[in-house]
C-alpha cells in the first residue's frame, strides 16, 4: 500500500527532523554531524517575535515580488495614484492617506479564519481596496520562521574564531538563501 508506506515515511523523517538529526532544505534531507545538531537546535529553539513574521510576508511580497511599487499611473489620463499596502491590517510604507489601496491577509492574522470568510472577504471588497487572501500553506510558513531563526542565529553567532563553527554557519547560510528563493517562488505562485 503505497499511501500507508509514504504516511510512515513522512512521520519517520518529521520525527527525525524534530529529533535534529536531519535537517530539510526544500526535498533534500541531510544528516547531521554532532556539531551541526548542536546549531540546529539553537536555530530552532530561538525565538523571533511574531511581527518578524508579518515583517518578512510584507517584504517578500511588497518588495521582491511587486518591486516596491506604490504608485499606479492610469495611462488614459495621464494621473498617478498613490497605492496604499497593507499586509494582516499593517501598512507597509506608514501612511494611511491613499488613493487606492491593496491589502493583503495571510494565516499569520489572528483574524484570519473568522473576519476573512468568503463573505467576509466579499464584505471588505465593497469598501474600495483590492483584498488578497493568501490560502494556507503551513510548509511555507513553516519554512518562512525556519528562514527569520536561522538569518537571526548566524547575525548572531558568526564571530569567525572557530572555524568548524564558521563553515556550519556558511552551510546554514547557502541553504538559507535557496530556502528565500523557494519562499518568493511560492509566494510567486501563492498570489496568481
Amino acid at each position: 500500500d503505497k499511501l500507508a508506506l509514504r504516511k510512515c515515511i513522512e512521520e519517520s523523517i518529521q520525527r527525525l527532523e524534530k529529533e535534529s538529526l536531519i535537517t530539510r532544505n526544500g526535498d533534500e534531507f541531510l544528516f547531521l554531524t554532532n556539531e551541526e545538531r548542536d546549531i540546529t537546535r539553537k536555530i530552532k529553539s530561538l525565538e523571533i517575535d511574531p511581527s518578524e513574521d508579518n515583517k518578512e510576508l510584507s517584504n517578500l511580497i511588497f518588495k521582491d515580488l511587486l518591486r516596491d511599487k506604490n504608485k499606479f499611473r492610469y495611462h488614459v489620463n495621464k494621473t498617478d495614484y498613490s497605492i496604499g499596502r497593507y499586509l494582516d491590517g499593517h501598512t507597509q510604507d506608514g501612511r494611511y492617506e491613499t488613493d487606492l489601496k491593496v491589502e493583503v491577509v495571510s494565516p499569520l492574522d489572528p483574524d484570519y479564519h473568522h473576519q476573512y470568510s468568503e463573505a467576509g472577504c466579499i464584505n471588505k471588497s465593497t469598501e474600495g481596496l483590492v483584498l488578497i487572501k493568501l490560502p494556507e500553506n503551513n510548509q511555507f510558513y513553516n519554512e518562512l520562521r525556519t528562514w527569520l531563526k536561522t538569518n537571526k542565529y548566524i547575525r548572531m553567532n558568526d564571530d569567525g574564531t572557530q572555524s568548524d563553527i564558521t563553515r556550519i554557519l556558511a552551510d546554514r547560510g547557502r541553504e538559507n538563501q535557496e530556502r528565500k528563493k523557494r519562499l518568493r517562488a511560492t509566494i510567486e505562485d501563492m498570489l496568481n
